[in-house]
Order: C-alpha cells, then sequence, then structure tokens
C-alpha cells in the first residue's frame, strides 16, 4: 500500500518525530511505501495570505497535493 505520512512538529527529536519515524519504519517492514512530509522540515506555513489565496491554484502548494495523489493512487 502507497501511504502519505504527514507530521508536524518543530523539533526533530521530540517524542512525536520519534513516533512518526517508528511509525514509518514499522510501515516501511511491512512492505508498505511511505512518504513522509514533514511540514517544518519543508517550511511549510500554513497561513495563507490574501496574495497566496487569489493564486492558490497556482502556488508551490501543488507539490503537495501531488504527493496526496500519488498516496491516493494504486501501486
Amino acid at each position: 500500500m502507497r501511504l502519505l505520512l504527514v507530521f508536524a512538529h518543530p523539533l526533530e527529536h521530540s517524542f512525536a518525530a520519534v513516533v512518526a519515524r517508528t511509525a514509518k519504519e514499522t510501515l516501511e517492514a511491512g512492505g508498505h511505501s511511505v512518504d513522509m512530509l514533514e511540514l517544518y522540515r519543508e517550511g511549510f506555513d500554513p497561513r495563507l495570505t490574501e496574495t497566496e489565496r487569489r493564486g492558490y491554484h497556482s502556488t508551490k502548494r501543488k507539490a503537495h497535493l501531488q504527493r496526496i495523489r500519488q498516496a491516493l493512487s494504486k501501486i
């Protein structure tokens, strides 16, 4: 199965980060394909400015949408 694991925490050594990495490793060991999207590492800003909203369909967010589509597609 193809999976997208979305993780958002500012500290790479936090308990949440350890849980996310463990989940990824466990899923991969079970034969799954895992794409781990680490929002803080990628500089993702959840706030949507007026300018971004006006150009919403042509922004850098397309890369995230592509990763979601890949996770939803069949292997």
